[in-house]
């Protein structure tokens, strides 16, 4: 991994992915980079379009959503 790889440790302790959703525009940036395990997802809720986290437990720590979250809202933490 290097030293550009993630610390000791990262993937043993189970990355989780969180979206705060007061600060979730819908523009649904972050679904579309998801690696393909369905952590996230895009929801409906009185007409407007929401990303939310559908499997917290499926996220594989890569960072991708958190870097083009274009309002910071969606975060990683090790449980």
């Amino acid at each position: 991994m290097g030293v550009y790889g993630p610390p000791p440790g990262f993937y043993r302790n189970g990355p989780r992915v969180k979206i705060d959703e007061a600060y979730c525009t819908g523009c649904l940036k972050c679904i579309s980079v998801c690696p393909g395990n369905e952590a996230l997802r895009a929801v409906r809720e009185h007409g407007i379009t929401w990303a939310r986290v559908a499997h917290p437990e499926r996220c594989v720590g890569c960072g991708r959503c958190v870097n083009l979250c274009p309002t910071h809202s969606i975060s990683i933490y090790l449980v």
